[in-house]
């Protein structure tokens, strides 16, 4: 290959076994070298600061997996410096990244997520991104006194089928990168495509939701054809997934900030909430405020059992004709199926 350097790990027998090849002009120094990582400093040229990087090949055994995680948490404190971390993780961060036919357990890849949220912290930028099947994950330290705005990778841009387009139109338009540098120039640069073409074809969330609700009301209202309004009510729930999208993304990120660390405003927000959620007292059908747990329990019950009855004349269909069927008679046979001794098999072991 051309490469003069080199360090590496045995396999075991037939299996395992890790190298790490680079090119003479690279200063390389291996900090650890262990059968799933090697660990190692770099500087790509004498004028280039020193990085830190480590090459991943992750554990395939399920059970084993939080040793890796481990592992990855604490190479993370070993150093201040800009850390990449590049490999296969035998792991995918979320469900849509798992390319196969038998499905990904959500506890294994909330694991991985979980790891990599570890090494997060005020002072480190992450960037994730697959290129050519190989995983990697960017973490450089951000120590500017100025504060400046963060673009951030918003879920439900995946929801167009363009999206990969734009991520490898961006990427080629830049041509060869020879180092770190560029590979951080890059995908500033991917990001940067990504804001553009999200508020061009998707832009502001909540003006547009406001716009089809009023759209909506409009059409009942006005006794418009169903199509039409099934049409709004389609691109309304397209509109409605996108903003669920935006606060779970919201609510993830402050846990991800400050979720561990149990502050005295995460105390008193959840003691706020639990005194908004309290029910002290209910008002019957006579106006009468009743406060008696026993009382308050037979008139909750009481109410949703009316709720929830049927009102014979009432003529639903106007509402049930604007629902889709989606599943199938052969789907619904499916389903209601006794469980194969292989499919309990294959749950056991994605546990």
């Amino acid at each position: 290959m051309g490469l003069r350097g080199f360090t590496g790990v045995d396999s075991e027998g037939f299996s395992g076994g890790l190298a790490l090849f680079w090119h003479e002009s690279i200063e390389v120094i291996v900090k650890d070298a262990t059968a799933r990582y090697i660990d190692v400093w770099m500087r790509i040229s004498p004028d280039e600061p020193m990085f830190h990087a480590t090459f991943v090949y992750g554990e395939p055994r399920t059970e084993n997996r939080h040793r890796m995680w481990s592992s990855l948490s604490t190479l993370c404190a070993s150093s201040s410096l800009p850390w990449a971390l590049i490999g296969d993780f035998n792991e995918a961060l979320w469900s849509y990244e798992h390319l196969s036919a038998v499905p990904r357990a959500e506890s294994q890849m909330a694991a991985f997520r979980d790891c990599v949220q570890r090494c997060l912290d005020s002072q480190v930028y992450l960037s994730h991104m697959i290129i050519g099947g190989l995983e990697i994950i960017m973490c450089r330290e951000v120590r500017t006194p100025q504060v400046r705005s963060c673009l951030r990778y918003e879920i439900f841009w995946e929801r167009d089928a363009a999206l990969k387009e734009v991520i490898e139109t961006s990427w080629k338009g830049l041509g060869p990168m020879q180092d770190i540098g560029g590979v951080t120039r890059g995908l500033a640069s991917v990001m940067s495509s990504l804001h553009q073409c999200g508020k061009r074809k998707f832009g502001n969330v909540t003006r547009e939701l406001a716009r089809l609700r009023e759209k909506l009301s409009s059409l009942q209202a006005s006794n418009a054809p169903r199509e039409e309004i099934r049409v709004t009510m389609d691109l309304m729930n397209e509109i409605l997934y996108r903003e669920e999208m935006l606060w779970l993304q919201s609510s993830r990120i402050d846990w991800m900030r400050e979720g561990d660390r149990n502050t005295k405003v995460f105390h008193q927000k959840a003691v706020w909430r639990a005194r908004r959620n309290k029910i002290l007292k209910l008002r019957d059908d006579m106006g009468v405020f009743k406060t008696v747990p026993s009382d308050m329990q037979r008139m909750s019950v009481s109410h949703f059992k009316f709720l929830y009855t049927r009102d014979p004349s009432l003529d639903h269909t106007s509402i049930t004709d604007l629902i889709q069927e989606k599943i199938t008679e052969d789907m619904n046979n499916d389903l209601c199926k006794e469980f194969t001794d292989k499919e309990i098999a294959d749950a056991e072991n994605q546990i």
